[in-house]
């Protein structure tokens, strides 16, 4: 019969366990509670326990250290950790402290009760025999995916030290008989994906139907384990081992992917370009082949893509790197003027000089998404910077509105740049516009000063950030006219004044006033007056001349 200790500063966490563990049934005849680590230790010097459960982060003394604690003076109880925080720290000193299984929260009744009976099986062992090989193994019982995964990134970034590293190959059963290879899958699409009703945003379902299929297509030659890494969300890394290595091994990889990536366009529709890296002849070298992987990855041409399996990395990535940082000030100068086509027309003129080269780096493409969205964040703070708490809300809302960045070729690329300047234009001329007090005389002056421009409504409801609607009804109110009517009076009046100009050709007024074409400024003059400017000219030489025979 065995003894149960609980650990955790939250009672109704302790209670649920209480209930769901089926403890008669698992031999274990007490159950006793404590609230934080420190009262825990004096429990166990008092009670002796034979399994403890314990949360990780406590008060007073938390769950890495109380467990330090137990397995220095008690090494025989055997530990379950129960947590909320899957971070890597806690999962560490579990692993180094010989964990049964590490549980997270919210507490699974079937997770709870096999990581029991796997506590009662192993003091039943202990007890039986003293085998050294039960107590080294008992590392290797933890059976939450997420270690093997993490410890996998470990060794890809050189993070461990060498007492680590001996207990990771135990993890990842590596043997220096292996060779090692790294194959990077990114997914275009994510977000759509993601959203399907299927996964309902869940990305850990998502990762889990991902490697599922990855899994499906990878032989006994050719093991494998696949996971999300947890830098780049679009990146399924997969990780391959074999205790042989020749060309029909590399076929072997080649194909496998091939088909992972056929099957998750034609079961999930996810759209994904795969990048294979080098092979070595041991774990320690996983960096390395992450780094190949990953470099042929990032020169994938979105343009002209020669396929969606990469073996190689493309050389043009050397020649070609494009920039958005220089045309900040212009892009600034446009959202001040309240302009979006001038922004408009700066990216069309940057994407087409991309084209001209038919060639543009997948990594390229995302460091230029993420140029637009610094510079214009950069751009809003600087317009709002009166308006501190409205500015951060701001902000936040439009950084989490960008998460969705999916693109798998140029063409969507092309439409997420003019989707993101466009959103964020509108977002910082609408914070402007919220800061400012709009006069309707302003329009009225700018078209009084500027009426030989070719003038557009657009062009002020861009500005103000206002409806056509309400801004046309409210100019109309002020000043009797639209605002078309009232561009075309102003032209009219103007015309008659230089009209009334001898040294001035007719074909030059109509440009002086914004009419291009001659023909059209003679017919609008004929229907505001009912003359043409011709005759209108003539009427004023002929009343000039009867005034000077009259005097």
């Amino acid at each position: 019969m065995c003894k149960v200790l609980i650990v955790d500063d939250e009672e109704p966490v302790r209670e649920a366990i209480m209930l769901l563990g089926k403890w008669k049934e698992l031999g274990i005849n007490r159950v006793i509670e404590a609230q934080n680590g420190k009262a825990a230790l004096q429990v166990v010097e008092d009670e002796h326990p034979d399994i403890i459960l314990v949360d990780m982060k406590m008060p007073e003394l938390n769950g890495a250290e109380f467990l330090k604690i137990i397995a220095k003076k008690h090494p025989d109880i055997s530990s379950i950790v129960i947590s909320g925080y899957d971070e890597f720290s806690f999962t560490k000193q579990a692993i180094k402290s010989k964990v049964i299984d590490y549980l997270l929260k919210p507490i699974n009744r079937d997770e709870l009760n096999n990581a029991l009976k796997s506590a009662v099986d192993v003091i039943a062992s202990r007890e039986k025999s003293k085998d050294k090989i039960i107590e080294n193994n008992i590392a290797l019982n933890v059976s939450i995916p997420v270690v093997r995964e993490k410890v996998f990134m470990s060794i890809i970034e050189g993070n461990y030290s060498e007492e680590e590293l001996e207990l990771y190959k135990k993890i990842i059963n590596a043997h220096e008989s292996n060779y090692y290879g790294i194959t990077i899958l990114r997914i275009g699409n994510l977000e759509y994906v993601k959203k399907a009703q299927h996964f309902n945003n869940n990305i850990d379902l998502l990762n889990f139907a991902i490697n599922n299929v990855v899994q499906e297509f990878y032989f006994d030659r050719l093991k494998c384990f696949g996971f999300r890494n947890p830098k780049f969300e679009r990146e399924i890394v997969i990780v391959t081992y074999s205790d042989i290595y020749n060309d029909e091994i590399v076929q072997i990889a080649y194909d496998s992917i091939s088909k992972v990536v056929r099957k998750l366009k034609e079961v999930l529709n996810i759209i994904s370009v795969a990048a294979i890296g080098d092979i070595y002849s041991t774990s320690l070298k996983l960096g390395d082949a992450y780094k190949s992987a990953k470099n042929i990855l990032d020169s994938y041409n979105i343009i002209n893509p020669a396929e969606i399996i990469c073996r190689s990395e493309d050389k043009k990535r050397q020649r070609y790197n494009y920039t958005l940082m220089n045309i900040i000030n212009i892009i600034k100068s446009a959202v001040e003027n309240g302009s979006y086509r001038y922004i408009k027309n700066e990216l069309e003129k940057f994407l087409t000089e991309i084209k001209k080269a038919e060639y543009l780096s997948i990594n390229n493409a995302d460091r230029i998404i993420d140029e637009l969205i610094f510079i214009m964040k950069n751009i809003f703070h600087e317009f709002t910077d009166e308006n501190k708490d409205h500015d951060e809300n701001t902000s936040n809302s439009i950084e989490s509105k960008f998460d969705e960045l999916d693109y798998t070729n140029f063409s969507e690329f092309e439409t997420l740049l003019y989707r993101i300047s466009e959103y964020m234009y509108q977002k910082i001329r609408q914070n402007i516009r919220s800061n400012q007090t709009f006069n309707i005389q302003d329009i009225k002056k700018y078209i009084d000063n500027n009426y030989y421009e070719d003038i557009k409504v657009s062009m002020f409801t861009e500005k103000y950030y206002l409806s056509r609607e309400y801004l046309m009804k409210l100019f109309k109110q002020e000043f009797g006219y639209g605002i078309y009517e009232y561009v075309q009076k102003i032209r009219m009046e103007k015309a008659q004044e230089l009209l009334g100009d001898l040294d001035v050709k007719i074909q030059s007024i109509s440009k002086i006033i914004g009419y291009r074409d001659n023909n059209y400024f003679s017919k609008a003059f004929r229907r505001y007056f009912g003359i043409s400017p011709s005759a209108y000219r003539n009427m004023l030489i002929e009343k000039r001349m009867h005034n000077l025979e009259e005097k």
